[in-house]
Formats: C-alpha cells, sequence, structure tokens
C-alpha cells in the first residue's frame, strides 16, 4: 500500500461493500489540503462485535512522540530505507507529521549532489512565508514519497 489516502480515497471507499450497520472514518483536513484519513475503522467497539482500524503508524508514532525506537526496528526488517528513516527521525524530532515535507528537502541538502537543487530548497526551508503545499511540491518534483507503515488492529 502505498498510502492509507490512497487505499481508502473517496472513489475507493464507495466500492467497499458491507453488511455491517455501523462504521466510522476519522480524518484530518486542514485549508488548501486534500481530504487526507487519519485512520479508517469497520465496525463497532460496542461489546459482541468486532472491528478493524487501519491507520498510517509513523503518523502515529511522530504526532505521539514517543516509540522512536519503531524506526530502527522497521529499517533493520528492510521495511524502510535510509531515506525513510532519516525523514521520520527530522519529522519526529521536530513533534510535527507535515514536517516529513520539510525533512525530503532537508535530505537532499544533507545528501544530494546538485548545487542549484540545494540553494531552492535552503532557501524555501528558511523563508517563513513558503507554505506546507509549496513545500509538499518542491518536494513531490525530485524527491521519493516516504514508505507508508499501516498498522490493522
Amino acid at each position: 500500500m502505498s498510502s492509507l489516502n490512497a487505499m481508502f480515497n473517496e472513489a475507493n471507499q464507495c466500492k467497499i461493500k458491507s453488511k455491517l450497520d455501523q462504521g466510522n472514518a476519522w480524518f484530518n483536513r486542514a485549508d488548501g489540503s486534500p481530504f487526507e484519513y487519519k485512520s479508517y475503522t469497520i465496525g463497532s467497539k460496542d461489546s459482541n462485535n468486532w472491528q478493524l482500524t487501519v491507520y498510517d503508524k509513523i503518523r502515529e508514532v511522530i504526532e505521539a512522540n514517543y516509540k522512536g525506537f519503531f524506526y530502527k526496528m522497521w529499517r533493520d526488517n528492510g521495511l524502510i530505507s535510509y531515506y525513510d528513516e532519516w525523514c521520520m527521525k527530522y519529522a519526529y524530532v521536530n513533534k510535527s507529521y507535515n514536517a516529513l515535507h520539510k525533512a525530503r528537502l532537508a535530505f537532499y541538502i544533507n545528501h544530494g549532489a546538485n548545487p542549484d537543487r540545494k540553494t531552492i530548497y535552503v532557501k524555501a526551508l528558511k523563508n517563513d512565508n513558503t507554505t506546507l503545499a509549496e513545500i509538499k511540491a518542491l518536494a513531490d518534483e525530485f524527491m521519493p514519497p516516504i514508505t507508508c507503515i499501516v498498522d490493522l488492529s
């Protein structure tokens, strides 16, 4: 699964068939950002029922700012790359899931080869007026997305 949002977007949600009477989808939405799921739940927590929740484990670790040991464990087991781990740790230290986009630019500044691209990224990160959408757009032009780790419970 490339991302929770790709799997559980509005188009796919219409295709999900269920005989369950209850189910919930929790999401976060910021002004100017696309519809973004935080988790997707089918079922109910009520007794004698079952529930399946799918959520972004990376988001949970970064936002709760605990269990940072997961990054090493995921890397040691081949689930994420050095790039993913570096970016996740950057966001973890900044206590912001949205900092993953800044991390992608910062990774290139620290590890990339093109000095012109580095200059553009440094200016974008230092400019307080650069929006998250602009940072994400810059990162999407050249840097790969961060691997998604999904938890099913």
